[in-house]
């Protein structure tokens, strides 16, 4: 079927986003992966098993598993990246959904890229996006009122599956590289954006006001495109989880001079900082 344009902050900047209801894998690849380009695949997840979790059918399958979630005492994950993002305690499963989906509605859990097949092997069966990547286990997010902050993947693609819950979605093209103020190429945040995009500080930070940035929500079932150095940002005020699949991107769909760059610099220093402890690891293992 022929993609469809929904408005998204209409406007002859910003045209909007596509929607496309199962595509071939040829169309995908062709039209949008190879262009770098978003968009929003409809119909995939609609005969999943996934998307008939419950809270008590996650518990069921998983429940005793033992998983790190960020916890974030004011409940402002901005707020945690921005200082490191250190404090991820483990917990069980089980636990976490009884925190955020009982009377006290915690918010200051939000797990983030826990391998769905960690929680329960089963639980894979329940999903499946075959058709469109080699990549067989995604990393599963969940919480309630989750703020995911401006960021860009290094190195991979990935396809966002919405399972629960509608999500707002802010992308950023890889253009904007220099009106969205990452941190430095050598910090451990060198992909998250220094600015809060729900309340930005235009004094400190005054190229942000000339950033164009698509809005939409993604609605519940639906699948989301992210390219490789596309910034992005998502929001729910619910209950909320999704899965998503992320694989290495081919570097000539890297963006250069920025991110591509600074992603390379952050991997050699981070390779050339390994060596020192994988050779001390290798001598202790010979002696």
């Amino acid at each position: 079927m022929s993609p469809s344009t929904v408005p998204a902050n209409p406007g002859p900047e910003n045209p909007g986003i596509e929607r496309l209801e199962r595509p071939s894998r040829a169309v995908f690849e062709r039209d949008y992966v190879t262009r770098g380009q978003p968009v929003i695949l409809t119909g995939i997840t609609d005969d999943w098993p996934a998307r008939r979790w419950t809270p008590e059918q996650l518990v069921a399958a998983g429940g005793e598993s033992a998983v790190r979630v960020p916890f974030a005492e004011s409940g402002d994950f901005f707020s945690w990246f921005k200082e490191g993002g250190q404090s991820a305690p483990r917990i069980l499963f089980r636990e976490l959904l009884e925190r955020i989906t009982g009377d006290h509605e915690d918010r200051r859990f939000y797990m983030q890229e826990q391998p769905l097949g960690d929680i329960s092997p089963a639980l894979l069966d329940d999903v499946d996006m075959s058709a469109y990547t080699e990549t067989r286990e995604p990393a599963l997010f969940l919480g309630r009122e989750t703020f995911m902050p401006c960021h860009y993947h290094g190195h991979t693609e990935a396809l966002l599956c919405q399972l629960r819950a509608d999500k707002e979605v802010t992308l950023f093209s890889p253009d904007q590289f220099g009106k969205l103020y990452a941190h430095p190429w050598y910090s451990r945040r060198y992909q998250f954006s220094r600015v809060d995009p729900r309340n930005p500080d235009l004094e400190q930070f005054p190229r942000f006001s000339g950033a164009q940035p698509l809005t939409f929500t993604l609605a519940e079932g639906e699948v989301l495109y992210i390219p490789v150095h596309w910034w992005h940002t998502t929001a729910c005020p619910h209950f909320n989880f999704n899965v998503t699949f992320f694989w290495p991107s081919k570097l000539k769909r890297f963006h250069f001079p920025s991110p591509g760059l600074q992603y390379q610099a952050h991997w050699l220093l981070h390779s050339v900082a390994m060596r020192p402890l994988q050779f001390a690891k290798g001598a202790l293992g010979k002696s």
